[in-house]
């Protein structure tokens, strides 16, 4: 059965391991400032953000998350 997950800019999956049935609950969980995803997203995002602002990589672009139908 396909199902949502989301993924983190290192394509990483953060949240439900077993991934969403839907994408608004998907997105819902990725987007939420008190869920596991959110605080998954944002820490690893930071993290690189800092990284790439240090080798010079431009601002505008970067991807934050993304959310997919997979098997």
């Amino acid at each position: 059965m396909k199902r949502y997950f989301i993924r983190n800019c290192l394509n990483q999956v953060v949240g439900n391991p077993k991934g969403y049935p839907t994408h608004k609950g998907a997105e819902r969980q990725a987007n939420m400032t008190s869920s596991k995803a959110f605080a998954q997203i944002w820490n690893v995002f930071n993290d690189e953000s800092d990284k790439m602002d240090a080798k010079g990589v431009p601002a505008s672009g970067r991807l934050i998350y993304s959310i997919k139908l997979e098997d």
